[in-house]
């Protein structure tokens, strides 16, 4: 049953995005693509090829990958054709490699806190924190400067996580190499919208929060073992904006939504 919610869900999703508008590589006639895209919790590979192939003319070979930066070396390197990512994502990248271009989906992309069904309450008490963020016009603050603006150096933009004289701890999983979302500097300082967020949520609910650097791929494992005890996790809506499309593993709660924006791909000029 498990597997089945799963594939159904994928479906969804894969219609979610065909149907908003196929890909650059594939307006450009193309027969063949092969795509680029992180790893998914619940579907491998092969059978997300098979479920986007079902959909148009276009054969789609899906290839996961564990980060950004080995995808985007694959389409550096002609090992795919293009990745699909998020606005933000796709955008970051194209403005530091000036042989790339970016092409926009009508596909909404909603952004929140993935947590184990025990932590429920825990989990409550962020949303409340986000909605109160989204009334007082911080979050909308923090895409305008990390975000919106061209050009953003990651590097400069300082949110230090605040300290806490409380042994309570929320550890946060995030990849690191996901500009301007999330970002590890060489030193190991994590950066990003993401990272500020969690400073202001910090902030707001009193409670330290750690991060931990992992894959995609490690992700759900992560979060079912203990070892995290949030992920920032992507859910897709449907054609009419009523409807979530969330490939979340089994047993786990997403936060009220701190983030919107679409989807997109990436290709080679």
């Amino acid at each position: 049953m498990k597997k089945i919610i799963a594939v159904s869900l994928t479906i969804a999703l894969c219609l979610s995005l065909c149907a908003c508008g196929k890909s650059a590589k594939a307006e450009s006639g193309d027969q063949f693509v092969k795509s680029g895209t992180l790893t998914k919790a619940n579907v491998s590979q092969e059978e997300l090829s098979q479920m986007m192939n079902a959909l148009d003319d276009v054969e789609r070979q899906m290839v996961y990958f564990d980060n950004l930066s080995s995808m985007v070396l694959a389409l550096k390197s002609d090992n795919i054709d293009e990745f699909w990512s998020t606005t933000p994502v796709g955008k970051y990248v194209v403005e530091n490699n000036e042989d790339f271009t970016m092409a926009e989906i009508d596909s909404g992309v909603k952004y929140s806190m993935c947590m184990m069904e025990e932590n429920q309450v825990v989990c409550d008490l962020i949303s409340e924190a986000i909605k109160s963020m989204k009334e007082d016009g911080t979050l909308q603050k923090l895409q305008a400067d990390l975000i919106d603006g061209e050009n953003i150096n990651l590097e400069t933009a300082d949110y230090t996580l605040p300290a806490f004289d409380s042994e309570v701890v929320i550890k946060v999983g995030i990849t690191g190499d996901l500009p301007p979302m999330d970002y590890t500097l060489a030193d190991g300082t994590p950066r990003g919208f993401n990272v500020a967020f969690l400073a202001e949520l910090s902030n707001r609910m009193g409670m330290n929060v750690e991060i931990v650097n992992i894959d995609s791929s490690s992700r759900t494992v992560a979060l079912t073992s203990g070892k995290v005890d949030a992920l920032f996790w992507v859910s897709v809506s449907d054609l009419d904006g009523d409807g979530i499309f969330s490939d979340v593993p089994k047993g786990t709660v997403l936060s009220e939504p701190y983030f919107e924006t679409k989807h997109c791909t990436v290709t080679k000029k």
